[in-house]
């Protein structure tokens, strides 16, 4: 039996044990079956590692503390070596899960259990050591927690933004996220689909920047109009950097396809021009 459900059954003990209406005989009987329960389930209770039961033994602990003057006073053995037993469980716990590698909601349990069973007053006088030293480390151990759990929230937040950044405009973003949730923390595992991502788009840009440029040049080596075929292959050109957001990751390559185009199509229209006055 854990929980409200151990509480419950102690409580009726306790309250035979307590009651007017039996022999002393009786009253001592209820009396050690009260201990003996109290003994096992403080026992049972300590042999179980997860918050929720940590917590179940906090609160028979606290049950047991508050009922010791009246007829838990032989429970008193049980009561130090299941609080010790607390103690070393929730801050053993509290360690592993600070460690790098695990998720923040087991430490964000084991945390709230320590604040809610006030366990910075209880357990440091049975951690060991020299006076102030077994508060200290209790204190050491919590800071280091509240470090995680800070340091979780700057990986998550950063995990973010750079999933958001992998799938929005521009390759500046995404770099940035990226540097950004390194700095965060974030491991290297989780980093390389976001870099192979980026550099997939990297070369798609780079890619796209070179035929673009094949396109431009011939506006740029001489005066001549260009050919039909020439236009058209620049129009498609800046027709597909427009499409795939060219000017997101390099703006002035894009703005020097369009306005190549415009002055190829100005020499085609010029040279159209003068052929129908008859000036060629």
């Amino acid at each position: 039996v854990g929980g409200e459900r151990a509480l419950h059954v102690l409580e009726e003990l306790s309250g035979l044990a307590r009651s007017p209406h039996l022999t002393p005989e009786d009253k001592d009987h209820a009396a050690r079956n009260l201990n003996e329960r109290a003994g096992a389930l403080i026992k049972s209770l300590s042999t179980l590692d997860s918050p929720s039961t940590l917590y179940d033994l906090a609160k028979l602990l606290s049950w047991a503390d508050a009922h010791m003057n009246e007829v838990l006073a032989p429970s008193q053995t049980a009561l130090v070596s299941g609080l010790t037993v607390f103690c070393q469980r929730l801050l053993q716990s509290i360690r592993v899960e600070s460690r790098p590698g695990h998720t923040e909601h087991p430490l964000q349990e084991y945390l709230h259990l320590a604040a809610e069973t006030h366990a910075s007053d209880r357990c440091p006088p049975l951690m060991g050591g020299a006076e102030g030293t077994s508060q200290t480390a209790y204190q050491s151990t919590i800071d280091n927690a509240q470090r995680s759990i800070d340091g979780f929230y700057r990986v998550s937040a950063a995990m973010g933004a750079l999933k958001a950044a992998a799938k929005g405009r521009g390759n500046d973003r995404h770099r940035e996220m990226l540097a950004e949730a390194r700095r965060a923390g974030v491991s290297a595992d989780d980093l390389k689909p976001f870099e192979q991502a980026l550099s997939d788009r990297e070369a798609a840009v780079a890619d796209l920047k070179a035929r673009l440029a094949e396109v431009v040049q011939p506006v740029h080596a001489s005066d001549r109009p260009l050919t039909q075929h020439q236009l058209e292959m620049l129009q498609q050109m800046v027709d597909e950097a427009d499409r795939k957001r060219l000017y997101d990751d390099d703006h002035v390559a894009m703005d020097e396809g369009r306005l190549a185009m415009r002055e190829g199509q100005r020499r085609l229209n010029e040279e159209y021009e003068r052929s129908q006055r008859g000036d060629l």
